[in-house]
């Protein structure tokens, strides 16, 4: 059986009296790449200082690549690490700050040249392997950050939000090419990031955190499509959350829509519904009934806030040639399998 890249069991850390990540249990395979996901202070940035060796757990045991290396320090760790602010050398030129780790690691000079070149033309850095890193353009700068860590050969690649130095476009065009190398190569990657787009982008899997706890974990599709907690649903991606109760028969109703699940009589739920998939009826079509409070004409969809007995309700519908003005009454269509019910026993607390 192949080992684990990374497993955690029963990790703990705390500084002092404050418990920065409770009892930790999951592991990364071989080849994944896996994004900590969640907001500032949840737990994702200590998490992978634990897999870099930059703490040290205050209970439990991590083994990378089937090494427990709980207690050994970074240097000794199979693991190469991409930081936020690239952290290349300055006076460096481009493969001089490549070939560093190498000949850190007792390589011999020359050897470590050759290998650091390599991997500059790996990463379509060829042309730049004489420039000093202010000579280069943000993207640039990212990829050979990257061929610095892949050339030590890790057995984890580590990202520390990578691309948040980048504009949107690049940023796009970066996390594409981090995406193609991994799967190219086969590497066992963690990425920290606090950008869900970034996350849902290039994951397999998303682990996606809140005050020092897993809350959910799975692939993109699982966390968008099927959140398990309130926080969840609103922190992928845009979403209506609209707290709602069963009626007799122990189901709920969106309007005339049947929401699937069943309930206790009664019984207070969250029903999910996420913007993209709901749409203004035409031509007699019954759903819920609402009336528009808002229209926003943008570009690719005409956005509507939507005044419903279960709430306010955001909307992004396709139909742009139709638009409906504000003040409209209105009902609100949504395919019952799109409707996600989240019963009270899992909501967040």
């Amino acid at each position: 059986m192949t080992e684990d890249a990374v497993s955690f069991e029963k990790v703990i850390k705390k500084f002092g009296a404050v418990q920065a990540l409770e009892e930790q249990n999951f592991t990364i395979a071989k080849g994944e790449l896996v994004s900590m996901l969640g907001p500032s202070g949840c737990g994702k940035t200590t998490t992978l200082r634990l897999i870099a060796g930059l703490e040290m757990p205050t209970a439990g045991r991590i083994v990378i690549g089937g090494r427990d290396v709980s207690n050994v320090p970074t240097n000794l760790r199979s693991i190469g690490m991409v930081f936020q602010s690239y952290a290349l050398f300055p006076h460096l030129n481009i493969l001089e700050n490549v070939a560093y780790g190498l000949i850190a690691k007792q390589t011999p000079k020359k050897q470590a040249l050759v290998r650091a070149m390599a991997q500059l033309e790996q990463l379509g850095l060829a042309e730049k392997t004489y420039k000093l890193p202010a000579e280069l353009s943000g993207g640039q700068q990212q990829r050979a950050a990257l061929a610095r860590a892949l050339v030590l050969e890790p057995d984890v690649l580590l990202f520390d939000e990578p691309l948040s130095n980048l504009d949107a476009k690049l940023r796009r065009q970066v996390r594409d090419e981090i995406r193609d190398l991994q799967q190219a190569l086969g590497l066992s990657v963690v990425y920290v990031t606090h950008d869900q787009t970034e996350a849902l982008a290039i994951s397999d899997r998303i682990f996606l955190m809140r005050n020092g706890r897993i809350e959910q974990s799975g692939s993109p599709r699982e966390l968008y499509d099927a959140p398990r907690s309130e926080f969840v649903a609103d922190f992928m991606g845009d979403a209506n959350v609209l707290k709602v109760k069963a009626g007799a028969d122990g189901h709920v109703r969106f309007g005339s829509i049947p929401v699937p699940g069943s309930l206790a009589p009664g019984a207070e739920a969250i029903l999910v519904a996420r913007p993209e998939l709901l749409a203004i009826a035409r031509e007699g079509q019954e759903g819920l009934p609402g009336r528009v409070a808002r229209a926003s004409y943008l570009g690719g969809v005409m956005e509507y806030r939507v005044e419903t007995e279960l709430g306010t309700l955001l909307i992004a519908d396709r139909n742009v040639r139709e638009p409906v003005r504000g003040g409209s009454d209105v009902h609100v269509l949504a395919a019952p399998e799109d409707l996600r019910l989240i019963p009270q026993t899992t909501l967040s607390i």
